[in-house]
């Protein structure tokens, strides 16, 4: 990062930092946060206007960070995701589908595969969210977001990221008992965070998140809010399930919709 970004992106930790605070509610009293936010301001002023940018307003884009796609012609933010291209992504699904086991459709979809729970106190009162996450989605993950099972013939997103190292269904269900404890919390902060104060107006929320930590993950996710009951402790219970999980970042490499469709019909699964 250059000057200007480096500044705000303490700028922007601070904040976090202070939000976090008082059991997630926040705590913007302090002098001296401010003093640090104007400090930082100040400074990425001062990188901007030291910084040439041939007389334009606006420092002009660095192509090198996007990528397009040519079927809805955007232009879309690469980030820190590793995008090896065609030619070293078959080499990948060459190798993922190697002798590997068939992959069965799961008897029972609606089994629990995985759970994750974290807690929280919102408005002095404790908050329990519980995230299942099935049979369906893990089968789902497997064909959408590994080496080995991604199915060439589904409609894919104008990006789309690999989980490695997922050679088998028990893989990806181990991968989703890591990620759920992760996945619950995150969860559970944003609700407090976004969402309207009385918990029993969640169920029906659909939560969306990209560049999540998760352990020793980055993640993509979205979680449905199925149902919100009381508790004797005078809190509530959120009961939450996951529809999918990719990786994000670092975490696994992305491909463009036309680098897959360029590998599928190599492997001659497309025509």
């Amino acid at each position: 990062m250059d000057a200007v970004s480096a500044a705000l992106k303490e700028l922007e930790d601070a904040w976090d930092v202070a939000s976090n605070l008082n059991n997630g509610q926040g705590d913007f009293t302090s002098p001296a946060l401010w003093n640090r936010l104007t400090a930082l301001l100040t400074n990425a002023k001062a990188a901007a206007d030291a910084a040439t940018r041939g007389d334009r307003i606006l420092y002009p884009p660095k192509q090198e960070q996007w990528l397009y796609d040519e079927v809805t012609r955007q232009h879309l933010r690469k980030g820190m995701t590793d995008y090896v291209g065609a030619v070293a992504g078959q080499r990948l699904f060459q190798q993922a589908r190697l002798n590997a086991p068939a992959l069965a459709v799961p008897a029972h979809p609606a089994n629990i595969a995985a759970t994750g729970q974290a807690n929280a106190n919102h408005q002095n009162a404790p908050v329990t969210l519980t995230l299942n996450i099935t049979d369906e989605v893990a089968h789902h993950v497997c064909l959408r977001h590994t080496f080995t099972y991604f199915d060439f013939h589904l409609r894919t997103r104008a990006i789309n990221t690999m989980w490695p190292n997922m050679a088998t269904f028990a893989n990806v269900t181990a991968l989703a008992g890591q990620l759920a404890p992760h996945i619950a919390q995150l969860c559970l902060d944003h609700q407090i965070s976004v969402a309207d104060d009385d918990p029993v107006r969640w169920p029906g929320d659909d939560i969306e998140l990209t560049n999540q930590p998760a352990g020793q993950h980055c993640v993509y996710f979205v979680v449905s809010i199925e149902d919100v009951q009381p508790t004797a402790a005078g809190g509530h219970h959120v009961l939450a399930e996951a529809k999918t999980f990719a990786p994000s970042g670092a975490s696994g490499p992305g491909f463009m919709r036309q680098e897959l469709e360029t590998i599928g019909r190599a492997l001659g699964i497309l025509q």
